[in-house]
């Protein structure tokens, strides 16, 4: 297929912003690398400008992004490097030491960062303004290692020495992609001359740079046929190290492709060539999943076999339970494939000689998915073998997914579209990436959740407003985060003064102070010292959600309730009273609920947690816990939910309020995953970059409901947990690690609450974005 056509299946057509057209794909086994060495033009040693977005293959070993080296040299003015370390963290080093080591590490394989470095050491303020790091448009302030730069100091930099990307000094080979590489000679630039935050999304997304080009400046566009042309009008030219035309690829910050997912696979997984190339690492076989899944529409890929290996090739959804060491795709009832010897297996059923002959070496293996149809046909070196199972409906996003046995160092290859595909894709079939992903309800997640920090006055004689929110919050549950104090909720159907705790089972405390008013962009609080918790004292945090006001009657169910329902986001705020039997309330969801929380105000009572059985959660029927105990989940043969009512039990006179959330693909998600008990823990593809989550274990004895959120730590590895059912300040653990990224999250410690092998646990997550707009993290 022509790269004319190719791009045609890529594009989207649509939103209207600078578009990346390119990358440069780095492959660490092809030793690849570009080489430009500066003349003696340079307006200044002391002062530039370093501009790439990044998007990381292999992890887990050094490789460099951009440096320069005499060759010889043993002095910090020859050697100069801006790298990932063997832990991930991101280094601007000198040949002795480095100057800076992020303590953020950069394990995101399913998307951009946008990455810079501007030095001058002309400033005379050495920690902050000679060197500075930015992350997505975002100075990076906690750091590792940060070290001298004497003043008005010359580094290697733009001076005569050879400078490099994708390696340096003969080894630190980089695996992954780079687009947009710009260094600006004696311009020390902000982010917002590569960069803008989108007002529709809130995501940081590449502007075109309208800036000059001083002195030895240069810029790479990477294109195809001029692969180290600078395009800075200066000349600097690189020189290409076994890198081809077929290296440079669609797969860019604006149209991101799929590529294989390391975090969500069975382990003993050897990748290669930006996540494109694989193999099992010993003679087991591994499975796996890809960054991106779908739930409507038509796609295509392509799989290339190195080497018989008894391994099957097709899709998935997260709930499938076969993509473990020596599975096979089909395994599971939420898996679809066909298998090397030719067989087609959905649901551990096989129907044999699907696939005439099966696959073998070198045979290209297109699969074609019809989600609209729930459909999908498999075909062998552009022949097709037929539809093989139409069954895919209603299952929830389908991901690629393959599992393949070792090969001696043969690696087999995935192609989404980012190479041009061996064979035509068939009509109306869409290359798998970001730009061809439907619009989302929800662009921007801030709109309807948002974080806020605040330092609280303790003063209880004032009153002060917090904003920031984005919108005019509904529910704001207010914790101290760096001292003991219990998370007190607030609702605009209840009214201001009048809070719960989670951590209680107090019935609602109306109080002179606390949460004075609900604004536009946020909220006025007074310091109050009660059982729902501090209000303003201390460092204080607000998980803000958007419902519909303060409500309106609703006569849905039996009882009138009121209702204040943002359908959009999946989340309304019920108040009824009870009669003393079981009986109907409207919630004014317009879907069934997910989950449905409920609390006795008039009353001391517990906090009840109803959830369905979503996602693969292995029960029949409803599940409850209570949010203030550390219960494990039970059974509940009472609830029933549907798109109008919710069922639920309150004595005669006892007012109560009801939190419903239903799922909103791209924004909320309530499910499950299994604990492997190792640092290298599951991962949970959201289709969406997480802003908060909840986890609680469901079962095998008692465990809290731990917190997270992006706002305490903007950085992973995030290890700042808290409590929803206690009064704990934020608790800093290796055993409650945990990595939010950019299509989900991936458990890295080992805590039994959160980790535990073989335990089943419940997570209910936010996002920031959905994944068609989201920046790695």
């Amino acid at each position: 297929m022509s790269r004319a056509a190719q791009k045609l299946i890529a594009a989207s057509g649509g939103e209207d912003a600078y578009e990346i057209e390119q990358s440069l794909m780095f492959a660490r086994a092809d030793s690849a690398k570009l080489e430009w060495n500066p003349g003696s033009g340079a307006t200044s040693y002391r002062k530039w400008t370093f501009s790439a977005w990044v998007k990381r293959g292999s992890l887990g070993s050094v490789q460099a992004i951009f440096g320069c080296y005499s060759g010889s040299g043993t002095n910090d003015q020859d050697y100069n490097i801006l790298y990932f370390g063997s832990g991930d963290e991101l280094h601007f080093g000198a040949y002795t030491y480095d100057f800076l080591k992020t303590n953020r590490k950069f394990r995101d394989v399913g998307a951009w960062y946008h990455i810079m470095l501007v030095l001058d050491t002309t400033q005379a303020t050495n920690y902050t303004a000679r060197k500075k790091i930015y992350i997505n448009g975002v100075q990076e302030t906690s750091f590792a290692v940060n070290n001298l730069i004497s003043q008005n100091y010359n580094l290697g930099v733009l001076r005569g020495n050879p400078h490099y990307l994708g390696w340096t000094n003969s080894t630190y080979y980089y695996d992954g992609y780079l687009a947009e590489v710009y260094l600006i000679d004696n311009l020390p630039l902000t982010p917002s001359s590569f960069g803008e935050t989108d007002e529709d999304t809130g995501a940081w997304i590449p502007k075109e740079y309208t800036g000059t080009f001083p002195g030895e400046s240069t810029y790479l566009k990477f294109v195809s046929g001029a692969i180290g042309t600078d395009s800075s009008g200066q000349g600097n030219n690189w020189t290409t190290s076994n890198l081809a035309n077929a290296d440079v690829v669609l797969d860019t910050p604006t149209n991101n492709h799929c590529t294989l997912n390391p975090p969500d696979s069975s382990g003993n997984l050897t990748t290669s060539q930006a996540n494109t190339k694989f193999h099992s690492s010993n003679t087991d076989r591994v499975c796996f999943r890809g960054s991106i899944g779908v739930t409507s529409g038509k796609w295509y890929f392509e799989y290339t076999d190195a080497a018989s290996s008894s391994g099957s090739v097709g899709v998935a959804t997260s709930a499938a339970t076969s993509l473990t060491q020596n599975g096979m795709v089909g395994n599971s009832s939420y898996g679809w494939a066909v298998n090397s010897d030719g067989a087609k297996e959905n649901g551990n059923s096989e129907t044999a000689s699907y696939m005439s002959g099966g696959y073998t070496t070198n045979d290209v293996i297109g699969v074609a998915l019809n989600m609209d149809d729930g459909e999908i046909t498999f075909y062998k070196n552009g022949s097709s073998s037929g539809v093989a199972f139409s069954n895919l409906a209603d299952k929830g996003a389908v991901f690629p997914a393959v599992c393949t046995g070792s090969h001696s160092g043969a690696f087999d290859t995935l192609n989404f579209g980012q190479m041009a595909f061996e064979h035509t894709a068939p009509s109306g079939y869409k290359a798998w990436n970001t730009s061809n992903l439907p619009i989302p309800t929800i662009k921007n997640g801030g709109k309807y959740f948002n974080t806020v920090l605040y330092t609280g006055s303790d003063d209880a004689a004032v009153s002060q407003s917090v904003t920031g929110v984005g919108f005019a919050p509904d529910l704001i549950i207010l914790k101290r985060y760096d001292d003991t104090a219990n998370p007190g909720w607030w609702d605009k159907v209840r009214g201001e003064h009048k809070g719960l705790s989670s951590a209680t089972t107090g019935a609602q405390a109306t109080d002179t102070y606390g949460l004075e008013s609900f604004n536009s962009d946020g909220f006025t609080v007074r310091e109050a010292d009660v059982a729902q918790g501090k209000t303003n004292t201390g460092s204080m945090l607000g998980w803000c959600w958007k419902a519909g006001g303060s409500g309106s009657s609703n006569s849905d169910g039996a009882q009138t309730t009121t209702v204040s329902a943002n359908q959009t986001s999946g989340f309304s705020i019920v108040t009824a009273t009870g009669t003393g039997s079981s009986t109907t309330y409207g919630h004014g969801l317009g879907v069934e609920p997910k989950v449905v929380l409920t609390k006795g105000i008039s009353a001391v009572d517990d906090w009840y947690f109803f959830t369905s059985g979503i996602d693969g959660i292995p029960y029949n029927t409803w599940q409850y816990n209570k949010l203030n105990t550390t219960n494990a989940f039970a059974s509940d043969t009472a609830t029933a939910e549907n798109t109008t009512t919710f069922n639920m039990g309150y004595g005669s006179g006892v007012t109560f309020v009801a939190y419903c959330f239903a799922d909103v693909p791209g924004f909320s998600q309530f499910g499950i995953y299994e604990g492997n008990g190792s640092a290298t823990g599951p991962f949970k593809n959201l289709n969406f970059r997480p802003a908060w989550i909840m986890i609680k274990k469901t079962s095998s004895g008692t465990g809290s409901w731990f917190l997270y959120d992006t706002k305490r730590s903007p950085g992973n590895v995030v290890d700042s947990a808290m409590w929803m059912d206690a009064a704990n300040a934020t608790t800093s653990d290796a055993s409650y690690r945990i990595d939010l990224l950019s299509n989900g999250f991936q458990l890295r410690g080992t805590n039994t609450n959160l980790n535990g092998s073989g335990t089943i646990f419940f997570y209910m997550a936010f996002a920031e974005n959905p994944f068609k707009y989201a920046n790695a993290r």
